[in-house]
């Protein structure tokens, strides 16, 4: 199984798959229209463990403010 992740500088470990590298090179383009200023790598796995997840996709959680 082949994926790749666009991944921020400075920012936290990158959850989001991307099935083909253009995609994680869309998603690093939309960041950079959407005014980002750091800069973005695309990660591809080189290796894996079998029967291991290589990785585990959680939700995105939004938090709605308190009145």
């Amino acid at each position: 199984m082949k994926f790749y992740l666009m991944w921020v500088a400075g920012k936290g470990m990158p959850k989001r798959v991307h099935e083909t590298i253009q995609g994680a090179r869309d998603a690093a383009q939309a960041y950079k229209d959407l005014g980002g200023t750091r800069a973005c790598y695309i990660l591809e796995p080189v290796e894996s463990v079998p029967g291991r997840k290589v990785l585990t996709i959680t939700p995105r959680m939004t938090v709605e403010p308190r009145m």
